[in-house]
């Protein structure tokens, strides 16, 4: 907010707001004790609550850091379409101390082995419906994949139009890398103490690729927080 524009804001509202030093599961953690029964998110009418989400992260983060071998650093493709999963997946990849790097349901495998090669990811979360672009990765780029079927979240009565490849069915994995979501969170594995800071890195960004190949641009906690905040300014 430049100094010009403070005599048209607010005189109850503050003109700056200091950003905490903390992580953005610390942060959950916080939502999550303070309005454990409020919605998180809504999808479709279906209700996923701020406890049920700390619980499913949980196990999906200790899943990630137990079979999946994931460390503090370790990048992680998440390419999904915006659903409880995909919120889920982010937040379980930073309790386990990873590095989200969101991808494009758009992108094929020639994209996607550019991401994974660029930055160093070995395990990814998917959906359902882009899995066929990542088996031709598994045991060269990728060592692992959890893949997630959104009708698993599906789980309450809507007048909203659904569209169809959210409603499919969970399908039978062939890849013996592969892992349905849903055995993944029931394995109900437990992350190890959290052991990053605000200054950590959190996210890599790709751009589009426009002039040349897509290149990642780092965010740690703090960062992706300042953004949020001057957002809401």
């Amino acid at each position: 907010m430049k100094p010009q524009d403070y005599s048209i804001w607010p005189r109850q509202y503050p003109t700056s707001l200091s950003v905490p030093r903390t992580t953005l599961w610390f942060n959950l953690e916080v939502s999550a004790a303070r309005y454990p029964d409020r919605p998180v998110c809504l999808f479709y009418d279906s209700r996923l609550s701020y406890a049920q989400f700390h619980r499913q992260a949980l196990a999906l983060a200790g899943y990630l850091e137990q079979p999946c071998g994931l460390r503090k650093g370790d990048r992680v493709l998440l390419d999904m379409q915006n659903s409880p999963q995909y919120m889920l997946g982010f937040y379980a990849i930073l309790r386990a101390g990873g590095v989200v790097v969101p991808v494009s349901p758009m992108n094929v495998a020639d994209e996607l082995e550019h991401y994974a090669d660029d930055s160093g990811a070995r395990v990814a979360l998917v959906g359902q419906e882009v899995y066929r672009h990542f088996q031709p990765l598994l045991g060269r780029a990728l060592d692992h994949v959890i893949v997630a079927t959104y009708s698993d979240y599906l789980d309450a009565a809507t007048a909203l139009n659904v569209p169809e490849f959210l409603r499919a069915p969970r399908q039978s994995l062939a890849d013996k890398q592969a892992v349905p979501w849903q055995e993944a969170m029931a394995a109900n594995l437990q992350p190890g103490a959290e052991r990053v800071t605000s200054d950590d890195l959190c996210a890599i960004l790709y751009t589009s690729g426009t002039t040349g190949k897509p290149k990642g641009c780092m965010h740690t906690h703090f960062n992706l927080m300042c953004t949020a905040v001057g957002g809401a300014l």
